[in-house]
């Protein structure tokens, strides 16, 4: 896999981070509690998460599909981080 140019990591930096400051907005992709549900994250626990974070939720998976996180065990998010 190949590393992409530093002017498209900006752009693609700055995309998200436009779309986590402004959720609900026009994307050709699902986001928010919707995007949430259709990715197995229990609805309890994201009742429990602030409407902000729900809104601007663009996850690509749940890890936690793989089974719980035991004691010790570490979660590395390799995303992007544009907030």
């Amino acid at each position: 896999m190949s590393v992409p140019p530093p002017e498209d990591r900006i752009a693609i930096q700055a995309f998200f981070a436009q779309v986590a400051r402004e959720p609900g907005g026009e994307l050709s992709f699902h986001s928010g509690r919707l995007l949430a549900n259709f990715l197995g994250y229990p609805p309890a626990l994201v009742e429990k998460l602030p409407e902000e974070a729900v809104e601007s939720f663009v996850g690509v998976g749940n890890p936690f599909l793989l089974g719980p996180v035991g004691a010790g065990e570490r979660v590395l998010d390799l995303g992007l981080g544009a907030a």
